[in-house]
């Protein structure tokens, strides 16, 4: 299948100029972004159905599994207060697979989104809709959610100073992950895309410093590359999860650490399409 996918425009002022983004209140007139973005079309998109096996977080960064909800939440559970009993029962539930799938001695989840198709795609900055109380957009731009720098910062605003010392010392990894599952029967409308992360240049992605209150966060965002290799999960249900590494203390230095990744118009999707997930990380 082919499909189109948003990319960082290839702009000559991002050579000296570091993309930004304002997630904080600021003086009229000041821009919250300087990033612009390209819609490419024709991209090539390969079903992971058809070998699931060639998949794997030390190769391409990312994993399908069929793992059934025993707390499987639905759009209500995410009404109301910024952590419902639904929702803690399903995160914890989450936790405890983590664990699982990467026989980890400690696996905490510090962020999460119910994300909504709702309407057309915006780039806008918008810091007056609470992250978690209203349901986010897909994410449809080509992105990482962490660099190795950004990774870091997370890492350190997480884990208490006593956690720190002990997982710096040799022998261990720490990893940042997300897992994505859809909240409805079956995901049609908007579903994951991945890029399998070794058709990334090391030197490909373009940092972005994300500036809230009390830090400022590093991302990375992607130029369109035609050799990059895109797979999804056709027809993907509540029941199955899509895994993906953010970031890795453990530093490849001839790849990109996580795999790019973007929600996209599935062509092939009915008109009426619903959209609606959960993420974690």
């Amino acid at each position: 299948m082919q499909i189109s996918l948003i990319y960082l425009s290839d702009l000559p002022q991002y050579k000296t100029e570091k993309l930004y983004e304002l997630w904080i209140p600021t003086e009229p007139g000041v821009p919250k972004t300087n990033r612009e973005f390209t819609d490419y079309h024709g991209i090539n998109l390969t079903d992971a159905r058809e070998n699931t096996t060639t998949f794997d977080f030390e190769t391409t960064g990312f994993k399908f599994f069929h793992r059934p909800s025993k707390f499987p939440v639905a759009e209500q559970d995410f009404q109301g207060s910024e952590c419902p009993e639904p929702v803690e029962k399903y995160l914890r539930e989450t936790v405890d697979l983590m664990k699982e799938l990467f026989d980890a001695e400690l696996v905490i989840c510090y962020d999460w989104r119910f994300r909504k198709n709702t309407g057309p795609q915006t780039y806008d900055i918008d810091i007056t809709t609470p992250q978690r109380v209203i349901a986010k957009r897909p994410a449809r731009i080509v992105h990482t959610d962490e660099s190795f720098k950004g990774g870091k910062i997370t890492v350190e605003r997480h884990l208490s100073e006593e956690e720190l010392n002990r997982f710096r010392k040799p022998g261990w990894r720490t990893k940042i992950v997300t897992c994505w599952r859809p909240t409805i029967a079956v995901v049609e409308d908007t579903p994951l895309a991945l890029c399998d992360r070794r058709s990334v240049a090391i030197d490909e992605p373009v940092p972005c410093d994300k500036v809230l209150e009390d830090y400022v966060d590093e991302s990375f965002y992607l130029k369109y590359n035609p050799a990059h290799k895109w797979y999804w999960l056709s027809q993907q249900t509540r029941d199955e999860i899509a895994v993906f590494v953010v970031w890795d203390s453990k530093k490849d230095e001839q790849y990109l650490v996580g795999p790019p990744h973007a929600c996209f118009e599935n062509p092939e999707a009915p008109a009426d399409a619903e959209k609606r997930d959960v993420e974690e990380r």
